[in-house]
């Protein structure tokens, strides 16, 4: 024990909170007289996709370097996640959860995903505080335990937020009445992501000053979600940057501002989000809508999906669409008032920024196929088939994955 305390000791301060957190879990253990305060839970899949385009990568998200590019690829889907509770007093819970993963956000293969405290104020309102999912959709609590979802991977939207946990506090306030089951949750904080596109470029992105607020409501077998956030968002791209230094340079007004009004520093960053799952028989019918805003160089993205299965014994098919439209913030520069010269470099200025544009248009509709088997009670196999169209790329993706908790 006294090992593991010293090396959390040398953790760099800016990480100060996850030792605190740590440390108290380490501690409550040392003093406990017995280990029940302490729960530990385990995830992960074992899964993989194939793809025959060798001049596409096809990743299961933004910030991963690794995917199927032409052959079949562990990468996409394989990980390992462990999460650690201890019950410190009647009020006051410790939670810890990280993955192992060759898709990591922070570029390792291991990365912290929660390291939290949680305060029960009362029977109903309770506050964390640390890091935690961003309350963004249905599924974003459980968004790497793919045994508790039917699908391989989740829909395209998931993918669009460009982050999905958060550094801060949560207030929460849980209420039933009857049938009626009410949840939500107010939040603020930080948060920050990596950007990778596989072929060694990387972006990173901060949202600062990060509001939000959730609503969730279920009523029998009818469970509804609304979710809001504003921030404050800077993207840092270093090719994107070399650009905008370049063109800076020139000393024409009419692109200066431009960059000025469009560049992604400090720019307000808004989104919304609903969802709403209606379980019958032994059917389920479900979907989600999201909207992406935000007035800068980054495109509004609008998506939603909707999705029906069935399940027998055993096993369950499933068939989901989703569709996503980028449409771009940004016009063309003015040219009103340059000079010939300025405005043939205007020309050029719009030009390659039409090219740039066009090459991180990320409209997407996706048809979905596949099974889930039960293969043990904690083990499942799935089978899926993934048809996706963009402009100018179509890709066939076969998946398979067996996903299992412990």
């Amino acid at each position: 024990m006294r090992f593991w305390i010293k090396k959390l000791r040398e953790i760099p301060v800016k990480y100060g909170w996850i030792k605190a957190l740590l440390l108290g879990l380490l501690t409550t253990g040392i003093w406990a007289n017995e280990w029940d305060f302490l729960t530990v839970n385990g995830y992960g899949t074992l899964g993989g996709a194939y793809q025959d385009n060798d001049a596409y990568l096809y990743k299961d998200s933004s910030y991963a370097s690794r995917g199927s590019e032409g052959e079949f690829s562990f990468a996409n889907y394989t990980l390992l996640g462990l999460q650690l509770d201890a019950q410190v007093s009647d009020r006051l819970s410790l939670t810890v959860q990280g993955i192992a993963s060759p898709n990591n956000e922070n570029g390792h293969w291991l990365e912290l995903e929660w390291a939290n405290a949680k305060y029960q104020l009362t029977d109903s309102f309770d506050v964390r505080v640390g890091r935690m999912r961003s309350p963004t959709f249905m599924f974003s609590d459980i968004l790497h335990v793919a045994y508790s979802y039917d699908w391989i991977h989740l829909p395209d939207m998931y993918t669009l937020v460009p982050f999905n946990k958060y550094q801060g506090i949560e207030l929460s306030h849980n209420w039933m009445l009857d049938d009626l089951y009410i949840s939500s949750s107010v939040l603020y904080g930080q948060a920050s992501s990596m950007f990778r596109d596989g072929k060694g470029n990387q972006a990173e992105g901060e949202a600062e000053n990060a509001f939000g607020a959730y609503l969730r409501l279920i009523y029998n077998e009818l469970s509804m979600r609304v979710a809001y956030s504003r921030s404050s968002y800077t993207y840092d791209d270093p090719i994107v940057n070399q650009g905008i230094d370049q063109f800076s340079t020139l000393g024409i007004a009419q692109i200066s501002d431009f960059i000025e009004r469009y560049q992604i520093q400090d720019t307000a960053l808004d989104y919304v989000s609903v969802g709403m799952r209606y379980d019958f028989e032994q059917s389920y019918l479900l979907g989600e809508y999201m909207h992406f805003n935000t007035e800068s160089f980054l495109a509004d993205r609008s998506s939603w999906y909707f999705g029906a299965g069935y399940n027998f014994e055993t096993w369950a098919p499933y068939v989901l669409f989703s569709k996503t439209i980028y449409k771009e913030n940004v016009s063309n520069i003015p040219t009103e008032g340059a000079t010939p010269e300025e405005i043939q470099t205007i020309m050029i200025a719009n030009q390659l920024m039409r090219q740039s544009l066009e090459k991180s248009d990320a409209t997407m509709d996706t048809f979905s196929i596949g099974m889930r088997y039960d293969m043990a009670e904690n083990m499942l196999f799935k089978l899926q088939y993934d048809k996706k169209k963009r402009p100018k790329v179509e890709l066939d993706v076969f998946s398979c994955a067996v996903n299992f908790v412990f």
